[in-house]
């Protein structure tokens, strides 16, 4: 009787009945339609929308959580200076250190102290003028501080771009504080060492850093511009380099005050705090009354 051979028989003898239980074997893919075609302009146009879309939403959340870090580097370096004048101030019977800040090293500045009231320290410009003439800056406040900070750079604010104005062009509040300067496009720490202001005639009064019933709401150092952190920054209206009012009552700065805190202070507020507590002003509020000065 012949054998019957199943036309599926594979080479090795094993018919298709006696696979059945084993696995098939991967189909090969075919392809269907041809290569893919490549991206049309209208595609790639969508996609570069969406990416700018993407960028426009972002990009600002980026800058604010720079101004932000800015901030709080700015806030920690007078915190830790102001820890720097309460220690000072231990080892000098409770004094406010005698240094001078950047306000003093111009022609404005320096011709004020003719008039700070005999009462408060009658050697006053006398004693500015011999802190300026010390070599190696080391009548500047920075210096007189220099064995209670850590290191120079707590004097750098990281968002100091220079100082732009000279003066206000109207008064912006009670007082005649004349907060400006010019750096020439040069930040203020490269200019003169330091990015802060220092209540100088708190020292030179001898004021001790427990007196006056509103420490909270003295102002002791603050940043030297208050456009630094905000948008208010544009350039001078005027060859007078002068400041526009309307820019000024936006202006804020990073302030210390008397106590120990740092506050992000709107303008306003800061001239309101200068012109109701400190050495000066409170000799011509008990000479000439309050809501003068």
């Amino acid at each position: 009787m012949d054998m019957f051979i199943h036309p599926f028989t594979s080479k090795y003898g094993f018919s298709s009945r006696r696979t059945e239980g084993f696995p098939a074997s991967p189909s090969v893919p075919t392809r269907r339609g041809g290569p893919r075609a490549a991206f049309t302009l209208i595609e790639l146009l969508v996609v570069i929308a969406i990416i700018a879309i993407l960028a426009a939403l972002l990009f600002p959340v980026f800058s604010r959580v720079k101004a932000t870090s800015r901030n709080a580097v700015c806030t920690s370096n007078l915190k830790q200076i102001g820890m720097g004048i309460q220690t000072y101030a231990q080892d000098w019977d409770g004094i406010y250190p005698i240094g001078l800040d950047f306000a003093d090293t111009t022609e404005e500045g320096r011709s004020a102290w003719t008039f700070f009231p005999e009462e408060l320290n009658p050697d006053a410009k006398q004693i500015v003028d011999d802190l300026a003439k010390l070599p190696n800056r080391g009548g500047y406040i920075d210096q007189t501080l220099k064995g209670y900070t850590k290191t120079q750079e707590l004097w750098r604010c990281p968002s100091d771009t220079g100082l732009q104005y000279l003066v206000i062009k109207e008064d912006t509040g009670p007082g005649s504080l004349v907060h400006g300067g010019l750096t020439n496009g040069e930040p203020a720490y490269d200019v003169f060492k330091m990015s802060y202001g220092y209540r100088t005639e708190l020292g030179i009064a001898g004021w001790n850093v427990d007196q006056g019933k509103e420490v909270s709401n003295l102002v002791v150092m603050a940043d030297m511009a208050g456009y630094w952190h905000t948008r208010h920054s544009r350039t001078a209206i005027d060859s007078d380099k002068v400041a526009e009012v309307a820019d000024v009552k936006k202006w804020a700065l990073n302030v210390l005050y008397g106590d120990g805190h740092v506050k992000y202070t709107p303008w306003q507020k800061y001239r309101e705090s200068w012109d109701t507590v400190g050495p000066v002003t409170e000799w011509w509020h008990e000479r000439y009354g309050r809501g003068i000065f």
